[in-house]
């Protein structure tokens, strides 16, 4: 969705042209509201997509290595390290909004959670407060993920 997105904005004239960033802000404000008020739209965050149907996909090392096939719950994940502030925040809120109603994505958003750690410390407030919201909904319906925060935690003393 992202890439698709941000390559249609390329083909655009110069003065209809949207930034990629805001492409990328919007989708994940888009995903964090299909994710507001039930789980129904979770299994399709997970679902791998078509690698050929995307021209410039790419996932951080952390999603890469996590083993989960690249889907547009990994794109989101990686859009909670994007340089551009605006995304970050629409990322963080799509996150916890995925996380919130059911375990059903928690093993797949394990190696966002240094992601969300990193961002308590922006100077965005929104920034912090979405990304403190989503951690608290990775541990709100079970403990599944309560032995990576620790270990998390350990590594970073």
């Amino acid at each position: 969705l992202f890439n698709f997105l941000a390559c249609q904005a390329e083909g655009t004239d110069e003065n209809e042209i949207v930034s990629t960033a805001t492409i990328r802000a919007k989708c994940c404000n888009l995903i964090g509201n299909l994710c507001r008020h039930s789980d129904r739209f979770y299994s399709v965050l997970a679902t791998p997509v078509d690698q050929k149907a995307l021209k410039n996909a790419h996932t951080s090392a952390a999603v890469a290595s996590s083993g989960y096939p690249l889907c547009v719950l990994s794109m989101l994940l990686d859009c909670c390290q994007d340089s551009d502030a605006s995304v970050r925040k629409f990322a963080c809120f799509a996150v916890g909004n995925a996380a919130f109603h059911s375990v059903q994505l928690y093993s797949v958003m394990a190696p966002v959670i240094p992601s969300l750690l990193a961002a308590l410390s922006e100077e965005d407030e929104k920034i912090r407060a979405n990304s403190a919201g989503a951690l608290g909904n990775l541990v709100r319906n079970g403990g599944m993920l309560s032995s990576l925060f620790q270990d998390i935690m350990y590594l970073r003393d």
